[in-house]
């Protein structure tokens, strides 16, 4: 009994080294910089989708808009910046 119970933990342990192992990724030192960023795209705003919403006390304005992406995105009307009051 214990020579059985032996190898399954063996196996076991073998089998969660082997799944950490598979799910391994990284990039490659030539990528770095490449591949390795976050653009925000929103698509292009929809015709007649777009309306400014009034500031609460202590923030900016922002405009809503819908995109030809179906994204409803939140735009600072100043400088176009994405989310930001």
């Amino acid at each position: 009994m214990s020579l059985r119970l032996f190898r399954c933990s063996v196996l076991l342990a073998l089998a969660v080294v082997w799944f950490c192992v598979s799910n391994v990724g990284a990039l490659h030192a030539d990528e770095a910089g490449v591949i390795d960023w976050h653009h925000k795209l929103i698509g292009t705003p929809l015709k007649n989708s777009t309306f400014l919403h009034k500031p609460v006390a202590g923030s900016g304005a922002l405009a809503f808009t819908l995109t030809d992406r179906n994204v409803l995105a939140a735009l600072n009307p100043r400088d176009g910046a994405i989310g930001s009051s």
